[in-house]
C-alpha cells in the first residue's frame, strides 16, 4: 500500500516555508536573539510569507479580472498553510529537547 502524499505545489510551499523560517531564524541569532526566540522569529517570518504571497496573488487577480478567485494567479488558502507549516520544524527542533526535558515522558 502506497501513503497518499500532498501535491506537488504544497510540498514546494512546505520546502519555502522551512527556507523563509530557517533564514528568519539565522537572521534573528545574527541581531542577538536566544536561540529558542530565533526559531520563533523564523517560523512567524515563514507565516507573514506565506499570507503575504496568497494575499499579493489575490490582489494581482483582483486588478486583472476584478475576481481575487480567477485571474493570472492561482490563489489557495491551502498554499498559505503549507508555507506556515514549513516554519514548523525549525521550531520543533529547537523547542522540543526542552519541552522533553521538563516533561514526565523523560525518565
Amino acid at each position: 500500500m502506497q501513503l497518499p502524499l500532498p501535491p506537488h505545489d504544497k510540498l514546494g510551499h512546505f520546502f519555502w516555508g522551512c527556507v523563509i523560517a530557517t533564514i528568519g531564524g539565522l537572521s534573528a541569532l545574527l541581531a542577538a536573539f536566544s536561540l529558542p526566540q530565533a526559531a520563533l522569529y523564523g517560523a512567524a517570518s515563514a507565516a507573514i510569507a506565506g499570507l503575504a504571497k496568497e494575499i499579493a496573488d489575490a490582489y494581482g487577480n483582483w486588478r486583472a479580472t476584478g475576481s481575487w478567485k480567477s485571474g493570472p494567479h492561482g490563489v489557495d488558502p491551502w498554499d498559505a498553510v503549507a508555507t506556515c507549516a514549513g516554519g514548523l520544524p525549525p521550531l520543533i527542533l529547537v523547542h522540543a529537547p526542552a519541552f522533553l526535558a521538563n516533561s514526565s515522558l523523560s525518565a
